[in-house]
């Protein structure tokens, strides 16, 4: 198989002046919150059809071939912020996981390391603490994470040298560890379950946008909320939420 790098986490930075209506701001919001094109019509009171259309609206403004791709540019240039994406208690849980994205933040908020949380530091914590909720294999992780950045399956099957029935196959399997019905809400509910972490879905670059787009205040917020070791406090509930099975697209 020719092996080729897609082109796709290199279009984060380019050309960003579209403009997201209100509308659809709302719906790419409730994506990434994992709902269907069903709940989603549901909430907001208009049809199935209708949504697609603002979906697909979306994709074009962006560029993005995916929900998923469209959800990252939308982060990356700026028409998303990260906690309109995840909560503050998510996003704090998420980067008390990730040294990567731990030392970033501290970095934002002119603080050594140690300062973010004193908890790694003087206990040399594990990077995924606590079991994961459900145990993917490692080429799961892989291909998941390769999803969160917009990757197709194609593109999936270019960048790791596997056929695309065989990334498919491990998706579909993940789907069912994760009792996720779309590719968005296995994606979340991984993260949330701590069987991913945030720098296995975003490359240095793309974490540094992600953080940055959340603010002085959010930065503060979750930085004190992981040194005091809060951070996940109200994770588990959600978590059981979010891996609980939902209608189909």
């Amino acid at each position: 198989m020719n092996c080729k790098k897609p082109l796709v986490t290199g279009s984060l930075c380019h050309k960003f002046a579209p403009v997201l209506s209100s509308r659809e701001k709302e719906v790419l919001i409730l994506v990434t919150r994992g709902l269907t094109n069903k709940e989603i019509a549901r909430k907001i009171g208009t049809s199935i059809i209708h949504i697609k259309v603002i979906i697909h609206e979306i994709c074009s403004k962006l560029g993005a071939e995916s929900r998923v791709e469209a959800i990252l540019l939308a982060v990356m240039g700026g028409l998303l912020k990260g906690e309109e994406v995840f909560s503050i208690d998510e996003l704090a849980w998420f980067i008390s996981l990730s040294p990567q994205a731990e030392r970033t933040t501290a970095q934002l908020l002119g603080l050594k390391p140690e300062q973010m949380n004193p908890r790694r530091h003087k206990e040399g914590a594990s990077r995924m603490a606590g079991r994961p909720t459900a145990t993917l294999t490692n080429r799961q992780r892989e291909i998941l994470g390769l999803v969160a950045r917009g990757l197709t399956n194609k593109e999936i099957s270019d960048q790791i040298c596997i056929s695309t029935n065989t990334v498919k196959s491990s998706l579909s399997h993940a789907y069912t560890k994760l009792r996720a019905h779309n590719r968005m809400q296995a994606t979340t509910a991984a993260m949330k379950g701590r069987s991913l972490a945030l720098d296995d879905a975003f490359l240095p670059n793309e974490l540094e946008k992600l953080l940055f787009s959340l603010g002085h205040d959010a930065h503060n917020m979750i930085a004190r909320m992981i040194s005091e070791g809060r951070a996940g406090s109200c994770i588990s509930s959600r978590t059981k939420r979010s891996l609980r099975p939902s209608g189909t697209n």
